[in-house]
């Protein structure tokens, strides 16, 4: 699918019914990506063995070949979709109500295992329901009804979140949940606590190399997080209350870890430390 422009997004999808054919496509696709017999991240699978047979050895390889065909495939009309969701004309034309359809129903099958679709995929539908909220925050209450926010946030585990992508817009769906009223309690309430998960990626020895490579994630995580307090300044004090008690059991936690490790010696080149100067300069710019 080639990527379309801003430009050229009115004609697409109010003369070609763009957004109709690109949202039946992209249903297709993660139905067939649904029904290919893996669990979990299909890349983790170690590979067959020396003396496994032919027929083993081709079955892996196809299965690869297939999963990373229709990902790639997958993210690009999902970013053929957004390109056009943003822009204006097609939000003035009432191009963007897509709350019936098979885009909403796509989207909420891929929150069902973000790890089977694909944690790029999940981060640009993630991404996508952001934008969406952004142009009309009234649409909460109805993202939430119809079980999309519920779906994310309830999607949202350390598995979930180890990707470029997750790390970005994840932080920022919370931020425009909180636009309306409806989503502080979303978000106060969810059994996966995703503020709480935020704060702790950022000291967690398993995320280390992923933010040091990334350095600027930590900042994108911050901001957002402001946003949620930003955007809720008349309401109740359990959210300000609660992203600072994340903030302080987080800080609590990289401490005692911290004095579980050997003392530092110039002489000593290997890192006893699970990388704790990388997660203290995350921790630090968030």
């Amino acid at each position: 699918a080639a990527e379309v422009s801003g430009s050229t997004a009115l004609i697409l999808f109010r003369e070609f019914r763009g957004l109709s054919a690109f949202s039946s496509r992209l249903q297709e696709e993660v139905d067939l990506l649904m029904a290919l017999e893996f669990t979990g991240d299909v890349y983790e699978k170690e590979p067959p063995g020396a003396d496994a047979s032919e027929e083993d050895r081709t079955a892996y390889w196809s299965l690869l070949e297939e999963v990373t065909a229709r990902r790639r495939l997958c993210r690009q009309l999902l970013k053929n979709i957004q390109v056009a969701l943003q822009c204006s004309e097609v939000i003035q034309s009432g191009l963007a109500n897509v709350f019936q359809g098979p885009l909403m129903d796509v989207l909420k099958r891929a929150l069902e295992e973000p790890q089977k679709v694909g944690l790029c995929l999940f981060g640009t539908a993630v991404d996508i329901v952001s934008n969406l909220i952004q142009d009309d925050p009234s649409r909460v209450p109805q993202m939430i009804e119809s079980g999309v926010l519920p779906g994310i946030i309830a999607a949202l585990t350390r598995d979930t979140m180890r990707s470029v992508e997750c790390l970005s817009f994840v932080p920022g769906v919370l931020a425009s949940i909180t636009l309306h009223a409806a989503g502080e309690d979303v978000i106060l309430n969810a059994q996966s606590d995703p503020i709480r998960l935020l704060t702790e990626i950022l000291v967690d020895p398993s995320f280390a190399a992923l933010l040091h490579s990334q350095p600027e994630l930590a900042q994108i995580m911050s901001t957002h997080i402001d946003k949620v307090l930003r955007n809720r300044p008349a309401g109740s004090s359990k959210l300000t209350d609660h992203v600072v008690d994340c903030i302080i059991d987080s800080t609590k936690s990289v401490l005692a870890s911290a004095k579980q490790y050997p003392d530092w010696t110039p002489t000593d080149l290997e890192d006893r430390t699970e990388f704790l100067a990388d997660r203290l300069a995350a921790f630090g710019r968030f």
